[in-house]
């Protein structure tokens, strides 16, 4: 996809007023620690998955929605294995399923090279990312850990 600002992209996908973006922005200066993505979620303009989603679109990655049950069918228990539950965990990243040598990964942060590196390093696969929210991906860890460890 072109290279668009976050903020621009809501707000040309109607997802968001220009008013609300001017908001965010002028919050965002007066606290300098806080990324645009909190804020905008502090705000309440837009939600969680609507947000994934259009930094999906962005960076040109699939998005995959793990608060629907019906996802859960892709997962396969020993691709999630190959991930260590305390290195899941950590950088909020859970392993999907497995093509080959390819491993397809749900993260909220695709463009973290570093994270998919050690990935390929830990299980020998190339790390596909695939998007999903941040909040998702920590019950998911959660539960398909539970469940994979009984």
């Amino acid at each position: 996809m072109k290279n668009i600002r976050i903020g621009d992209y809501l707000v040309e996908q109607k997802l968001i007023t220009q008013e609300q973006l001017n908001q965010v922005l002028t919050k965002q200066e007066e606290n300098s620690k806080k990324h645009f993505d909190e804020m905008i979620l502090e705000l309440g303009f837009i939600s969680e998955t609507s947000l994934t989603r259009a930094w999906a679109k962005i960076l040109g990655v699939p998005f995959v929605d793990l608060e629907n049950l019906e996802n859960f069918r892709l997962f396969e228990k020993d691709a999630v294995r190959r991930i260590p539950q305390n290195f899941a965990k950590k950088n909020t990243v859970i392993a999907i399923n497995s093509q080959g040598r390819r491993l397809f990964v749900a993260t909220n942060a695709p463009i973290n090279l570093s994270v998919l590196e050690d990935i390929k390093a830990q299980t020998g696969m190339d790390a596909l990312p695939v998007m999903a929210t941040k909040s998702a991906i920590t019950k998911t860890i959660d539960s398909m850990y539970d469940s994979i460890n009984k």
